[in-house]
């Protein structure tokens, strides 16, 4: 189950399986929402990512380096339900 909230940066998510409750970034669920597809690749994602947000994600950022923290993270979590090919 995941609760979000008009405005926040952060949204709740409760893990019914283990009965975990997780405070997780509101990128999380933009990331949840561009991986519905299971035959994207990373790259793919993060274009699907940037067209949603309408701006330029990688700026100073290693983006390739947050997908890759984000994505086993959240999947450990029981957010995702696979990590990206």
């Amino acid at each position: 189950m995941v609760l979000a909230w008009e405005g926040e940066d952060h949204l709740v998510f409760f893990d019914a399986l283990s009965g975990d409750t997780h405070l997780l970034s509101a990128f999380s669920l933009l990331l949840a929402e561009a991986m519905k597809d299971d035959s994207l690749t990373q790259a793919e994602i993060l274009h699907k990512l940037q067209a949603h947000v309408g701006s330029d994600l990688s700026g100073e950022v290693d983006t390739a380096a947050i997908l890759d923290i984000h994505i086993p993270r959240l999947a450990e979590v029981g957010f995702l339900l696979r990590q990206a090919a």
